[in-house]
């Protein structure tokens, strides 16, 4: 699991799966802050669209944080608000000089509804390409958080997609979210294991989890911050 950690903690553009409760955004903020421990002068901005009071010292370690419980109100909520408050917010990030990071947890939600209007699913894409393809070298990184993305679509495309270092975690009791991403071209194929092997190294864990990153998968660990 070190070697997950390590890699997580290297700055690079980032996407993060699993079923809900499996530790997404906790595994994330241990990468923030060995990144702030390395890098102090990287700016880390975090667009939480989810507003968890339970989670929010997950994000002691970043600089700043933008958060607006949209999951739990988007009926009273209109899509409008939801695309004018996220422009702002990538308009703000776009602003900040230096290296920085962008953190984009509820990813999985923020795509999907989007995607019900094709000027907002366009202006999204095309944010989401930028930084993925010039990011880099900008000194712009991205990391998206989400239970799986629509990604693969020949808006974006996987060579953009391929950009990206990718950890999933498989929990033993919710393996319908694992059975997806076997679907994609995430995981390469010989990595792609059966349900008995994910359920044999999920039963090493503590946890009941399994984690895949840089082509490898290994139990997960109780993460706690102290």
């Amino acid at each position: 699991m070190q070697d997950i950690l390590n890699q997580i903690s290297q700055l690079h553009h980032t996407f993060i799966a699993g079923s809900i409760g499996t530790g997404k955004d906790l595994l994330a903020s241990f990468g923030v802050k060995a990144l702030k421990q390395q890098q102090p002068s990287l700016t880390v901005y975090v667009i939480d669209l989810k507003a968890d009071c339970k989670e929010n010292y997950y994000d002691n370690c970043a600089d700043i944080v933008r958060r607006r419980n949209f999951t739990r109100m988007i009926s009273e909520t209109s899509l409008t608000d939801l695309f004018n408050w996220v422009k702002g917010c990538f308009l703000e990030f776009a602003q900040i000089t230096g290296k920085k990071l962008l953190i984009i947890t509820e990813a999985t939600f923020l795509f999907h509804k989007f995607n019900q209007d094709k000027d907002y699913k366009s202006w999204l894409t095309d944010q989401v390409v930028t930084y993925l393809c010039i990011g880099h070298s900008a000194g712009a990184y991205l990391w998206l958080i989400g239970q799986n993305l629509n990604l693969e679509s020949k808006e974006i495309g996987f060579s953009s997609l391929s950009i990206m270092k990718f950890v999933l975690i498989v929990s033993a009791d919710n393996l319908a979210n694992y059975d997806y991403i076997c679907r994609t071209l995430f995981i390469p194929k010989n990595r792609k294991l059966s349900i008995e092997k994910i359920n044999a190294i999920a039963a090493e864990s503590p946890v009941n989890r399994a984690v895949y990153s840089a082509g490898h998968w290994s139990p997960m660990p109780v993460l706690t911050h102290a």
